[in-house]
């Protein structure tokens, strides 16, 4: 499953607006296991509040092609999309730091667009949408 995600910039940095992750059913299958060791260490310490894995899976975007921008006009947080990563050849950031968050009931994307004082989180994602994809092969 490929999405396109909305993100959140953490200051007025013009970049880094939209994320595409291509969730196949491995990756998906590693969040939920991700999210298995964010449970035991809850078990252990329940302060704990989120778990951070180094993942360049996200593809940090700081503009859309038109055909595909229009996905999200509706102001919703993900969509599925038949785009590719070669339609995003032309609008990559580039970013350093970039993290996979598992949370308690979702997980996301972080990174810091090089050169910027920003931090940027891609929209939430639940864990069902996981398990739905981990399950589809």
């Amino acid at each position: 499953m490929k999405l396109l995600l909305n993100t959140h910039v953490s200051n007025d940095y013009d970049g880094c607006g939209y994320a595409f992750v291509d969730l196949t059913p491995e990756l998906a299958r590693a969040i939920i296991q991700r999210f298995g060791i964010f449970q035991y260490g809850r078990l252990t310490d329940p302060n704990i509040a989120s778990v951070e894995f180094d993942d360049t899976e996200a593809m940090f975007c700081d503009g859309l092609p038109e055909t595909i921008a229009e996905l999200l006009d509706d102001g919703s947080d993900y969509k599925e999309t038949t785009a590719e990563d070669s339609d995003f050849e032309n609008y990559v950031a580039y970013t350093v730091c970039d993290r996979m968050v598992i949370c308690n009931d979702s997980f996301y994307w972080t990174c810091y667009p090089k050169h910027s004082d920003a931090s940027v989180e891609t929209a939430p994602i639940p864990y069902d949408l996981a398990r739905k994809v981990a399950q589809s092969e």
